[in-house]
């Protein structure tokens, strides 16, 4: 090894020197140089690469086993520290953009004096304006937050980083806003191919996405000598995996349908108590019809003056009233509906029996009624 005192430029294009072969060297062990690194003593007439001097210098070339970038060796990242990084982006997004919408969803909620057991309608255009902000938020926040951290220093998002990658530019330069930008546009591509252009990353040669060919970027595991202390991607991948595969949705899942089944019993609770009321409220209309039925043998209908008070108390609950001759003109009817499709049809022979047919399942609300085929 020459004795010579060496100067070289490193990653970042600074230049360093005068220093011994022997710190060169353990440079290029480390990974800060590479073949085409440049170096230069005072008997070179200028800069040249350091493979020209790589025997005078003690290092042996042939040692270099991963791809060269700007005269530095590489490592492209590993797929599922790719996804593990991506899925932890994608939780610090969705908590954010849920914790926002929800704050303001409860603000409304309160301050508006919503009730959605006085105005059931209400809950579903509640949701969905809240799932349609949710959306726009998230949308938002993604753009500002990948764009913002990918031309950082750290060069990537927080996910990335806790992975130990970067992203650059496939000259391995960081990436200006309009790349960044460029990149995050083209991975709407990705999730619109039902994510194959996430997957294609685990075949590409340099693991490239879909949105890194469209924007010319590279995601590369970030070198140990500028980094605090050295990580175990693979130990960190599989714990942000495993929650994130097996024990979130879980936790999700839960999350939604006990909210969800608290609703339902609600609905089914406000439910049985119209049912209740307007089968209390039916009675006197019933009454009516058996003594008219009794005296003349004729239906009262919905338009006779002794029926129509009797009704009024039902109108607020249904969107259709019908008092009179069934369609088959084999008895008196009563039918009654709501909810658009809902129904319930009340039937007197002349007997003094009553039967009901409901078009929904009338025993889940305790009604004693069949359950009809319209």
């Amino acid at each position: 090894m020459t004795d010579k005192l060496w100067h070289y430029v490193d990653a970042q294009q600074q230049k360093k020197g005068p220093v011994a072969a022997s710190v060169i060297k353990e440079a290029y062990e480390r990974g800060e140089l590479g073949p085409g690194s440049l170096v230069w003593h005072a008997e070179l007439p200028q800069w040249q690469i350091l493979s020209a001097h790589a025997e005078t210098l003690g290092i042996n070339l042939s040692k270099v086993a991963g791809p060269m970038l700007n005269g530095r060796e590489i490592k492209y990242a590993n797929f599922f520290h790719r996804w593990a990084a991506l899925m932890i982006d994608q939780w610090v997004l969705s908590m954010t953009a849920l914790t926002v919408v929800t704050s303001i969803a409860i603000a409304v909620y309160f301050s508006a004096g919503i009730s959605f057991e006085k105005d059931p309608d209400t809950i579903a255009i509640f949701m969905v304006s809240s799932m349609f902000a949710y959306m726009l938020l998230y949308i938002s926040l993604s753009g500002s937050y990948h764009v913002y951290f990918e031309t950082s220093s750290r060069r990537g998002s927080w996910g990335k980083q806790y992975l130990g990658l970067i992203v650059s530019t496939d000259q391995g330069e960081p990436l200006d806003k309009s790349t960044a930008a460029l990149r995050w546009f083209s991975a709407a591509l990705s999730h619109l191919s039902q994510n194959i252009g996430f997957l294609i990353a685990a075949f590409t040669e340099k693991r490239q996405a879909l949105h890194d060919f469209l924007a010319h970027t590279l995601v590369l595991e970030r070198d140990a000598a500028s980094m605090p202390a050295p990580i175990d991607r693979n130990k960190r991948a599989i714990i942000v995996l495993v929650i994130g595969v097996l024990i979130m949705p879980l936790v999700l899942t839960a999350g939604m349908m006990i909210p969800m089944f608290h609703f339902i019993k609600q609905q089914e609770q406000a439910e049985l108590a119209r049912h209740q009321k307007m089968a209390a409220l039916v009675v006197p209309v019933q009454q009516a019809i058996s003594k008219r039925v009794a005296i003349d043998q004729n239906c009262l209908t919905h338009e006779d003056a002794e029926i129509k008070p009797l009704l009024q108390p039902l109108e607020p609950m249904t969107s259709e009233i019908y008092v009179g001759l069934s369609d088959d003109e084999e008895a008196c009817e009563i039918y009654l509906v709501w909810d658009t499709y809902k129904s319930l049809s009340y039937r007197y022979t002349g007997k003094g029996d009553w039967t009901c047919e409901a078009s929904h399942n009338p025993s889940h609300f305790g009604l004693n009624c069949q359950l009809s085929d319209y």
